[in-house]
């Protein structure tokens, strides 16, 4: 399959901007993300985004299917852009972020707003106000 890919790439005439890295070990896979220019994944079926939020985190802007999940942590477009699971309305996405310079500037420097609501210490502020409210009302928490 990756012999296949890279020999599309190089049909395309894009070869030499083309990386299949394979399989990563976990530490490696932030620096990696920090190296590339755009994260894409049309994948419908990967609907949590960790994916996503970890090319985010990395500072790098994406380009994703607008579908359950992933639709939620790029709201209104923020750090990337959502595309319709369709080839051709995908590549146009990918394309137009990849050939505006302003365009893509203004994504990759929202990743750092993204990022941040999914930081460790903001997902656990989020998780302990669930708690408290739970706690809240059934009377096991005074308000």
């Amino acid at each position: 399959e990756k012999e296949g890919l890279l020999a599309a790439a190089g049909e395309l005439g894009i070869r030499q901007d083309v990386i299949i890295t394979g399989y990563l070990k976990r530490h490696q896979v932030l620096s990696v993300l920090k190296e590339a220019t755009l994260f894409v994944s049309a994948s419908t079926t990967e609907t949590q985004g960790l994916s996503t939020i970890e090319a985010i985190t990395a500072g790098t802007p994406v380009v994703v299917v607008d579908a359950m999940g992933v639709s939620d942590i790029i709201p209104g477009n923020q750090g990337g852009l959502l595309a319709q699971p369709h080839e051709d309305a995908f590549a146009a996405k990918v394309i137009s972020l990849l050939s505006d310079d302003k365009l893509y500037a203004e994504k990759k420097s929202q990743t750092a707003l993204v990022a941040k609501r999914y930081s460790s210490s903001s997902l656990t502020d989020k998780l302990i106000a669930e708690y408290q409210l739970v706690l809240t009302r059934r009377g096991r928490l005074s308000a």
